[in-house]
């Protein structure tokens, strides 16, 4: 689940993993759509704790109407505007004793003036905060939407809001519909519209109005790999899309957003931005309590009776099993966390007598 905000973002249960698909080319739309889900869930498990730096250029463009003198037309007058350049972090946080998912952007830099302590305010999320985190990234989400541009507060500005739409529980919210196949942006890339009917709706305006989404998703259908997502939102008070491409990243097995595009007008102000992702690094909270992009020295040990050097392996996660997209891959192979509760020594080599 990733939970609502202001002009905000909410949906739920992302971790479905289906099996047993048969590979090749096709155009049909519910196969697309299932591989799609699929992929949805090992990219929310994958991409979960990793931290990508943002660089976020916004401009204003301010756009009033004049009388046109003899013409007796009104037309519009474009004046200057503002830019801002904002640097963050962005994370996708797995909530406590959770199957809910928490998006947020930390920013720790505007127009090159550090405002906070970016490692610190990461480390307190993920340790001294653990049992608030919802709240204390709920706050984080919030704090930093207020150096955005513009004169509406908003927080669906965010890279990977639409795949949220591809989950199976949210699904049953949208109307699909297969548009045409994209060649030129792969060999089997389908263009899969998308438009939200049912009430409430996820994305809420002003004063809790709903607002519908709708848009495109550009779909690998022998995959299900999302290349690339554009949402549009249309109401009396504000017309915004968000474009989002992603590009493959081997270390994580998933492909990661590179690029956000946002347009939005609100009360003739148009607002433009676009964000580049970079520097992803996985944190993990480790067992002397301390928070890094790295693995811990192991402890090793030597058993007196039978002299073996022995490694502590201590308490943690891990994702065992393959990504769908792995050739050769069967059923049996399914992506899925395993928990080590408590810690135990293992042999550091192989037992050869």
């Amino acid at each position: 689940m990733w939970p609502r905000a202001f002009i905000s973002l909410g949906a739920a249960g992302l971790l479905t993993c289906f099996s047993g698909l048969s590979e090749g080319q096709t155009g049909d739309l519910d196969t697309i759509l299932t591989r799609a889900t699929r992929y949805v869930g090992e990219f929310v498990y994958r991409f979960t704790n990793v931290v990508a730096e943002e660089t976020y250029l916004q401009e204003t463009v301010v756009t009033r109407s004049n009388l046109i003198s003899g013409a007796g037309a009104m037309q519009g007058m474009t004046t200057g505007g503002s830019r801002r350049n904002l640097k963050s972090d962005f994370l996708l946080v797995r909530l406590p004793e959770s199957e809910e998912y928490l998006p947020f952007r930390d920013v720790f830099e505007v127009d090159g003036t550090l405002v906070r302590d970016r490692e610190q305010r990461l480390m307190k999320l993920f340790l001294e905060s653990r049992a608030g985190a919802v709240e204390q990234a709920q706050k984080i989400t919030l704090e930093s939407a207020r150096y955005n541009l513009g004169n509406l507060s908003r927080t669906f500005n965010n890279p990977i809001i639409a795949m949220a739409f591809l989950q199976s529980s949210a699904r049953q919210r949208f109307h699909y519909s297969l548009d045409r196949q994209d060649r030129t942006a792969g060999p089997n890339v389908w263009i899969v519209e998308y438009r939200e009917q049912k009430r409430p709706t996820i994305i809420k305006g002003q004063r809790g109005r709903d607002i519908p989404a709708r848009g495109q998703f550009w779909i690998d259908a022998d995959t299900g790999r999302v290349l690339k997502s554009e949402l549009t939102l249309n109401d009396p008070a504000v017309v915004a899309t968000l474009t989002t491409t992603y590009r493959t990243d081997d270390r994580f097995q998933i492909d990661v957003p590179v690029e956000m595009k946002e347009q939005y007008t609100f009360g003739g102000t148009r607002v433009l931005g676009t964000a580049s992702y970079g520097r992803f690094r996985r944190f993990d909270v480790t067992t002397d309590e301390s928070l890094g992009s790295s693995v811990p020295a192991a402890v090793a040990t030597t058993d007196r009776k039978t002299g073996w050097t022995l490694v502590e392996i201590p308490p943690g996660r891990f994702a065992m099993g393959s990504p769908s997209t792995e050739p050769g891959r069967i059923a049996l192979e399914r992506l899925h966390e395993v928990t080590i509760s408590r810690s135990f020594h293992l042999g550091q080599h192989e037992v050869t007598q």
